[in-house]
């Protein structure tokens, strides 16, 4: 608690004796916030932690507080800002469809189109995502298989970003370092 007089003289006795210039302790003292930049983290283990659970999302300030007190694994995160593609095959052929489980638990169609020469591609997409291609579709080239690969404010890990960024080179903008609000603490 503080009284006004001691922030608002002039100058700040507060001010002064903690060696705070004024506008941050008005920050404080009036539960104000500040924007910082900082990496994220997605867990990718929760171990024995009741706390987390695969996915869930931390910033680098709280990972820093919970990893000395808590057992759990984490990777890297981004943010997709941007996805300037949608999904379209490059052969004509027959589709098969496979699904599989991240690190952190997210989910991975992989759209496979095998050609009458058994070549085969396949493309990512990401969960919640629309599948406009069934498995055993004969489709061709061109056609769009599903309204898109990745959704704009996902949050992946690194490694789930470099799958995406193998199969759609140059068509997802990231962001590493997430910007938000926090509050002032002394």
């Amino acid at each position: 608690m503080v009284h006004i007089w001691f922030l608002k003289s002039s100058p700040s006795i507060l001010s002064i004796l903690l060696n705070i210039p004024v506008k941050e302790l008005e920050n404080i003292i009036y539960y104000g916030s500040k924007r910082v930049v900082e990496k994220i983290w997605l867990i990718t283990d929760p171990k024995d932690s009741d706390m987390f659970d695969y996915g869930d999302m931390l910033h680098n300030t709280e990972y820093e507080i919970f990893k000395e007190k808590m057992d759990f694994e984490v990777e890297q995160a981004v943010k997709v800002l941007h996805v300037k593609n949608k999904p379209m095959a490059k052969r004509s052929g027959v589709v098969s469809i496979e699904t599989e489980m991240t690190q952190a638990k997210h989910e991975i169609t992989w759209v496979k189109i095998t050609d009458e020469n058994g070549i085969e591609e396949k493309w990512p997409i990401f969960e919640g995502s629309t599948l406009f291609v069934e498995e055993g579709d004969e489709i061709e080239e061109g056609t769009q298989l599903a309204d898109t690969f990745l959704y704009e404010e996902e949050i992946l890990t690194a490694s789930e970003y470099l799958i995406f960024e193998q199969f759609y080179p140059s068509t997802i903008e990231i962001e590493r370092d997430i910007e938000r609000d926090t509050l002032y603490w002394l």
